[in-house]
């Protein structure tokens, strides 16, 4: 077998074990450099199998790259980037060494060719970035991050069964496109559309996520869902179910999202709206559908990164992410403001920004396929993201009144990777 740190992302898996024995400013710089060095191993990997093995006598395909697997790639190593950048001001050795694991395990994911392999993978990104939430270190979130365990301990439990069933019946454990109707091929899509927080399994994400502290929570809003959502293009194209399960969370998240107080929690709900947008897509199934899904899920990541840091710097200096707790913020975090401003345009699908046009191959593909009610829907997710992640959080971050608050601009390194 080739050097093992040919799989992309082996090399944060293996060096986070060093990450909390490096002093503060080290530690960044070796972060980074390790982040660099895989991705450098992506350079010329092209579609097909490179790296096979065997394990107590199953074939193996460690590494294999998918039609749609080098853009996935290459946004969770800019994500993973941006989250050292932006938790530069923090002195704890957790989240550092939990979140640079936890990159690692989503990105070496993505090229498993194998279900053993990607179900390794998979509790790995569960226990990794469970340590997230927990950093959070208050009684919500000890109980959120068990919910969120179990959640995703369990979908690696189905996962797994359902790769023995599959195995069984057909002697092969490769990824690839699956039959839902099929014993296996259920199991496995449930497991994915636990981590892709598909309708009454999407709780541990609304619960999970704004527990951890401000750096950790837009770790996590990189990676797990992301990772589901990519397993469904590749595995479950052109299910049609799909398009009526992204259908309820694209709509319901959003009214979810409009009467939260909590804004961190509101932009969970908006995330969850964003995966039903892309699982719309992967419904559909169709090469103009299926490109939106993959722009789209490259696009959100930054965009509702972004969102995610906006607040979390907001919670950094003021203590508090609260809708009624805030306000009066323009004066004091002008910065702050303008990224987030281009964040909230993008998710709303403004004209020149991203979210604009990854959202359009999905819209006109359902427009396509006389999909009229679908088509309906995207354009009310989008009216909805308008509201609830630009005028709602904006209004009340930054210009609603409040005399009593005073709060300094963002840390420069939360400043930089917002930028």
């Amino acid at each position: 077998m080739d050097s093992l740190f040919a799989i992309p992302g082996l090399a944060l898996i293996f060096g986070a074990v060093l990450v909390p024995l490096l002093p503060h400013a080290l530690r960044q710089a070796y972060m980074l450099a390790l982040i660099g060095l895989s991705a450098a191993s992506l350079w010329g990997m092209a579609p097909g199998i490179h790296m096979t093995g065997s394990l107590a006598g199953l074939d193996l395909t460690p590494v294999r790259v998918h039609d749609y697997t080098a853009p996935f790639a290459l946004v969770f190593h800019i994500a993973a980037a941006l989250n050292v950048i932006y938790g530069m001001h923090e002195t704890g050795r957790i989240t550092p060494t939990a979140g640079l694991a936890y990159a690692g395990a989503a990105i070496a994911a993505l090229f498993a060719g194998d279900f053993i392999t990607l179900f390794i993978y998979w509790e790995l990104t569960a226990f990794t970035s469970v340590a997230l939430i927990l950093n959070g270190k208050s009684p919500r979130a000890l109980a959120a991050s068990m919910r969120y365990l179990l959640m995703q301990v369990g979908s690696g439990v189905i996962l797994l069964s359902g790769a023995v069933i599959l195995w069984r019946s057909s002697g092969d454990l490769a990824i690839g496109a699956l039959d839902a109707t099929t014993p296996a091929g259920l199991l496995i899509l449930i497991a994915f559309g636990i981590k892709a927080a598909f309708p009454l399994v999407s709780d541990w994400l609304q619960d999970a996520y704004p527990e951890a502290s401000p750096v950790g929570t837009v770790m996590l809003s990189a990676f797990t869902t992301k990772l589901a959502i990519y397993m469904l293009v590749v595995c479950f194209a052109g299910t049609k179910p799909l398009i009526y399960i992204g259908v309820i969370m694209a709509v319901m998240t959003t009214f979810f999202a409009l009467i939260e107080n909590d804004l961190r929690r509101a932009l969970a709900y908006s995330l969850n709206g964003q995966l039903g947008i892309m699982v719309i897509a992967i419904g559909i199934g169709s090469s103009l559908a299926l490109s939106g899904a993959v722009m789209h899920a490259f696009a959100s990541t930054i965009y509702q990164g972004l969102l995610f840091m906006g607040m979390g710097a907001v919670l950094h200096r003021t203590g508090t992410a609260k809708a009624s707790g805030l306000g009066g913020l323009a004066k004091f975090m002008p910065l702050t403001l303008i990224f987030m401003a281009v964040g909230a345009a993008s998710i709303a699908s403004v004209p020149f920004f991203s979210g604009f046009a990854t959202k359009s191959p999905t819209i006109g593909a359902a427009g396509k396929y006389g999909l009229e009610g679908v088509w309906l829907v995207l354009l009310f997710a989008s009216v909805g993201a308008l509201i609830h992640s630009g005028l709602r959080l904006g209004y009340h971050t930054f210009y609603a009144p409040n005399e009593a608050m005073q709060a300094e601009e963002a840390p420069r390194n939360m400043l930089l990777a917002m930028a």
